[in-house]
C-alpha cells in the first residue's frame, strides 16, 4: 500500500474524484451516467480513480471479463480529449499498482470510531473490499512493483 501511494505521487496529476465507488454513480432520465459526492476531490493520477471504480463497482466475473477492454476504452477516451497516448502495458501496471490505495481507502469504512456516523453499510463494505482483494490476487498486483 505504501508503494502504491509513493507511485501515485510520482505519476502525472490532474483533478480526480477520489471516491468513485458504485454508490456514487447514477443514471439520468436520458440514460447518461453521472457521478456525485465530490467532497474528496484531489490532485491525483487517473489510475487511482480507475482502479477504485473498476475493482469496487464490477462483480468479480464481470471485472475479469471486461477490465482489459474497459481500460482500452478509457485510454481511447483520454486520447480523444487530447491526453498524450498512454500505452496499454503502462496503464495496466498503473491500474494494478493503484488497487492497493483503493483497498486502503475503502477498508476505513469498517473501522470507524463508535461516535461517528456510519459511512457505508457493513455489507456493502465487505462486498467492495472482497472485490478489491480478489482483483489484487487475480492480477498478481504485488508483482507490479518489481
Amino acid at each position: 500500500t505504501e508503494q502504491s501511494a509513493v507511485r501515485h505521487q510520482q505519476l502525472p496529476h490532474s483533478v480526480i474524484h477520489s471516491d468513485p465507488h458504485l454508490k456514487n454513480w447514477y443514471i439520468t432520465d436520458d440514460g447518461s451516467m453521472g457521478l456525485n459526492d465530490w467532497q474528496c476531490v484531489v490532485r491525483g493520477h487517473w489510475g487511482r480513480d480507475l482502479a477504485y471504480a473498476m475493482s469496487s463497482g464490477l462483480a468479480v466475473d464481470d471485472r475479469r471479463a471486461w477490465e482489459r477492454d474497459l481500460i482500452t476504452l478509457y485510454l481511447d477516451g483520454l486520447a480523444e480529449q487530447g491526453v498524450a497516448k498512454i500505452h496499454f502495458d503502462d496503464a495496466w501496471t498503473i491500474y494494478r499498482q493503484q488497487l492497493f490505495g483503493a483497498l486502503a481507502w475503502w477498508t476505513g469504512t469498517l473501522g470507524q470510531p463508535p461516535n461517528t456516523p456510519v459511512m457505508q453499510p457493513r455489507e456493502s463494505s465487505l462486498v467492495f473490499i472482497g472485490r478489491m482483494a480478489t482483483a489484487i490476487d487475480d492480477l498478481d498486483a504485488l508483482r507490479s512493483f518489481v
